[in-house]
């Protein structure tokens, strides 16, 4: 074989592996400190190295987070990507720290994905001194192909220490091809007939409540203003069963009612374990021209949540929430959002 077939022949196998398998270490410095102080009580940011620390300073109202820069790494369609991060914390008992979460924002801010930890029930999802490795797996926007990440604490539990630290040590995207995936259907809720055991709820003392109710085979909600709405459809807190160390999609088949979606209301969709010590959700906001954002034709979003070898012998329920949240002046005051389907699969791991 001549050296020009050779070099030819490296240069796909190159190509080929990049598709199949690509990783690499973010880099922690260059990210920026940031608390909404008109609102929140802010928390005290350090940093040492690749170490991201925050320090809540109370334990009512205290939110803050460190931001990456806005091109911290590309994204492309047809990947699931995998966002592996290392977090320790300084308090004792665990179930008093502070809770945090992992957020990764499309570059026009149209969808963020979510992981978050809370310091509730036995507090096995919380990190010791010696760290602990935790799993973000999304797909990406098919609007914007830079991402951004933020690192947020949030301390506003009185049972929760009123001094404490959280830092995030480590984090590594991974790619994975979509086309190298299978999945295994577990559950599926159709709302054919009724609402299938899912709840409607609001929180009258914080927000103003939207109108849900069942609807030709969909969860509706519609909204009832556009600057303090938000309300949600729940599922029964044990449809889902687990086991560690298994990845789990869900996909939520939305809608709306609106030809302008610029002017859909915001939708969250999240999917928590039963005891609530740790949820994954996404956000999708009606900014810019709303690419993200539900249509008249219904849309599929994906979830992913992986379930870590946990010390309790017994794997966690899960449970999905859909939410509506309307809080810009710009959205309608009475759009409505509708689920027509949520299915689970497991889902292999590469």
């Amino acid at each position: 074989m001549s050296l020009k077939n050779n070099y030819m022949t490296l240069i796909i196998v190159i190509f080929f592996v990049w598709q199949v398998a690509f990783s690499a270490v973010i880099d922690l410095s260059g990210w920026s400190s940031f608390s909404p102080s008109q609102v929140f009580s802010s928390p005290h940011f350090g940093q040492d190295g690749q170490t991201l620390v925050i320090t809540a300073l109370d334990n009512t109202n205290t939110f803050g987070y460190w931001n990456s820069p806005g091109n911290i790494f590309n994204t492309e369609s047809g990947y699931l990507y995998h966002l592996q991060w290392t977090v320790s914390g300084d308090v004792t008992p665990l179930f008093r720290s502070p809770s945090f979460r992992l957020r990764v924002n499309s570059q026009n801010y149209q969808q963020a994905d979510i992981f978050g930890v809370e310091s509730v029930s036995n507090a096995e999802w919380i990190p010791p001194s010696t760290a602990r490795l935790y799993s973000l797996y999304f797909l990406p926007a098919e609007s914007a192909n830079l991402a951004e990440l933020a690192f947020d604490v949030m301390n506003f539990s009185p049972s929760d220490v009123p001094r404490g630290s959280v830092a995030l040590n480590f984090l590594e995207v991974e790619r994975i091809p979509l086309s190298t995936l299978s999945r295994t259907l577990i559950t599926s809720w159709e709302f054919s007939a009724d609402a299938e055991g899912w709840t409607f709820n609001t929180l009258p003392d914080y927000f103003t409540e939207p109108q849900g109710e069942w609807e030709n085979g969909s969860l509706r909600i519609t909204a009832t203003d556009n600057t303090n709405n938000f309300g949600f459809w729940a599922s029964p807190s044990d449809n889902i069963h687990t086991a560690q160390g298994k990845l789990y999609n869900i996909e939520f088949t939305v809608r709306s009612d609106t030809t302008e979606p610029e002017r859909v209301p915001d939708l969250r969709l999240r999917v928590n374990t039963s005891d609530w010590q740790a949820y994954v959700a996404q956000v999708i906001t009606s900014c810019h021209n709303a690419d993200e954002s539900p249509t008249i034709a219904p849309r599929n979003y994906s979830l992913y949540f992986y379930i870590p070898q946990l010390t309790s012998d017994t794997s966690p329920d899960l449970s999905c929430a859909f939410e509506l949240m309307n809080f810009d002046t710009a959205n309608s005051p009475t759009a409505s959002l509708y689920l027509d389907r949520v299915t689970v699969y497991e889902t292999s791991l590469p």
